[in-house]
């Protein structure tokens, strides 16, 4: 692989296979490209990376126009309304998710005369979704999904745990990977870690929970928490969404977890409660005691329904989406059963959006794994890991160093000032940088070469 830097490759993760000449790239003369950026609708990333596109387009020539698909759409007329038969260059970035897969199948199929760049977010499990839609094993699965990949010129991983198993698959194709680069939200850049809050502990996360994540984990973290940091000091946090493979009303009668509705919160504050985040804070951990926050009501007939603050009450809100200090990301594999044998159990392979968003207050716990590996490795990202012990998560492990960060709120400053540091480092503009020189690459290798 490739690790060098050079002006126009300034960062250390993105390697591409031998044969490409990064040097002989940056010497040559700047060819103009016109991209057409396909991005299915389960990613979030299309209108974050056409800015840094056009960021791009001030100092090199490549413009961009960005097309995302709608829920229930009709690919072949997005496909068609996009332009995508005429267009010179296309990258079509697909996350991996239920019914993506057919997406890439009528995107490929239409054997499209210009240069095409797929991305994919989640490579394991899109070869999973393949097995599912063709009922078949995971190796017949990975010849269906060559079948349609082999139509593209190149194939980018947002890390290198699939990198050789893609290149066993597409002998012919370029294989290559492109971190998915940090994207913090508006304002938040420049925001110093070590002006975080001081005060009561939360543990958790404002995301989906059930398929991937499981609250079951969150409880098992926040207990082992309990005897390693003192009685109160950690408040488990659940909200978001929770979807069909969430038992949550089983989870909402559970001893340990106490329920807050919306308008527990506006009582609360109109009471006086708290009128400041640091208030809001020691309000929530005095409620929950010890236990995990969970932020949905239960209605009439016990069902519990997610909430989250109205718009108008923009403190609340923002207080609320800066409440979690440790994220809870540990990421498993729904479609388990349709792995290889000997990769069952095991974590998902999943790079994570949510950890890529960014946020400077908050330190990320996940699962130990080859993809966060990449992401510790490559993107020189500070996670606590928690390890599997005989298959299954050794949460005390992992309470061992959150509760030293706790206890040393110095050391939790310095990991979250180098995630700072690494977000601005990589963001974006890096990633469209990397596009571009693989286009720039793709221009001067003839098809039969792309592939070293």
């Amino acid at each position: 692989m490739l690790r060098g830097k050079s002006e126009l490759w300034p960062w250390h993760p993105t390697r591409l296979r031998a044969g490409i000449d990064l040097a002989k790239i940056a010497q040559g003369k700047p060819v103009p490209i016109r991209l057409l950026h396909l991005v299915s609708n389960t990613l979030r990333s299309g209108p974050r990376l056409q800015k840094a596109f056009e960021r791009l387009g001030r100092a090199l020539p490549i413009t961009a126009v960005t097309h995302t698909a709608t829920s229930g759409q009709d690919l072949d007329q997005f496909l068609q309304a996009a332009g995508m038969l005429e267009a010179p260059f296309v990258l079509l970035q697909v996350h991996g998710t239920e019914r993506e897969e057919r997406l890439l199948e009528r995107a490929l199929k239409l054997k499209p005369p210009g240069t095409v760049v797929v991305y994919l977010h989640r490579p394991e499990e899109l070869i999973l979704r393949f097995a599912v839609e063709q009922a078949c094993d995971y190796a017949t699965a990975k010849l269906h999904l060559a079948q349609v990949l082999c139509q593209a010129r190149a194939v980018v991983l947002p890390g290198e745990c699939c990198l050789s198993e893609y290149q066993d698959m597409l002998p012919k194709t370029l294989v290559t990977a492109i971190p998915l680069g940090f994207a913090p939200p508006e304002g938040e850049a420049d925001t110093a870690a070590s002006e975080v809050r001081e005060g009561p502990i939360f543990v958790g996360s404002a995301t989906t929970w059930g398929e991937m994540r499981h609250l079951e984990d969150l409880s098992h973290l926040v207990a082992a928490l309990g005897p390693r940091t003192g009685p109160g000091t950690v408040t488990g946090y659940a909200s978001g969404k929770f979807d069909r493979h969430c038992d949550i009303e089983a989870f909402a009668t559970r001893g340990d977890v106490v329920p807050l509705s919306n308008s527990d919160i506006l009582a609360a504050m109109a009471e006086g409660r708290f009128g400041s985040e640091r208030e809001f804070r020691l309000w929530l951990s005095q409620l929950a005691g010890g236990k995990t926050i969970l932020r949905a009501s239960l209605d009439e007939h016990g069902q519990v329904v997610a909430e989250s603050l109205p718009e108008q009450y923009v403190d609340p809100r923002k207080w609320e989406s800066r409440l979690v200090d440790f994220n809870l990301q540990l990421y498993w594999e729904i479609l388990d059963h349709r792995r290889e044998q000997a990769r069952r159990g095991l974590p998902k392979v999943e790079y994570s959006g949510t950890l890529h968003k960014g946020h400077h207050h908050e330190l990320f716990v996940v699962l130990a794994s080859p993809a966060m590996e990449d992401v510790r490795r490559d993107e020189c990202f500070r996670m606590i890991e928690v390890p599997l012990a005989d298959g299954l998560p050794d949460f005390p492990s992992a309470a061992e160093r959150i509760a030293e960060l706790i206890h040393h709120p110095d050391l939790r400053v310095r990991e979250l000032d180098e995630n700072r540091k690494q977000t601005r480092a990589l963001g974006m503009n890096e990633v469209a940088l990397g596009f571009y020189l693989l286009l720039r690459h793709l221009i001067a290798a003839p098809p039969e070469r792309t592939a070293a």
